[in-house]
């Protein structure tokens, strides 16, 4: 479809193929080409950025928990605790939130007196106690290490 007033030629007074229109267009083509490539590497460098920050936060807010335990005078410090398993729940994976929901990580952790605690992020934080099976049975998904924590495979 021709605009009024306008005149595209594609070939030139002979009939021939008008090469100045395709190497044109040609141009034209890399120069959006490159625009879209550039446009994608810099929104997943945002993205990017913004997830670590997100997971800097969380590391953050993880440290800063303390759980008080039933007994007196026992406070579990989840410093000085090891992660045994983190799993990322990012948003939008298998369709489940959407982009403008924050990841949610769910970490087990042991302390040195072999208890198992289970933090996942989120406002407010969860935080809890997990018993022995409790704890078997959350690593289940992770064999690497259930294998490290209980010795046997899955």
């Amino acid at each position: 479809m021709k605009l009024a007033g306008t005149r595209m030629r594609t070939t030139g007074p002979s009939g021939v193929l008008d090469l100045r229109y395709w190497v044109h267009m040609e141009w034209i083509s890399i120069f959006v080409l490159a625009a879209v490539v550039l446009l994608n590497v810099a929104m997943r460098k945002a993205s990017a950025r913004k997830r670590t920050r997100e997971l800097a936060d969380i590391d953050a807010t993880f440290k800063s928990l303390a759980f008080h335990s039933p007994l007196p005078g026992q406070t579990v410090d989840i410093e000085n605790s090891i992660v045994v398993s983190e799993f990322i729940d990012e948003p939008g994976a298998e369709g489940r939130r959407s982009a403008g929901h924050p990841l949610i990580v769910h970490r087990i952790y042991k302390n040195s007196a072999g208890e198992y605690f289970l933090a996942i992020s989120g406002t407010p934080p969860y935080f809890t106690q997990l018993s022995r099976e409790r704890a078997k049975n959350a690593l289940r998904r992770d064999a690497a290490a259930y294998e490290r924590e209980f010795g046997q495979t899955t």
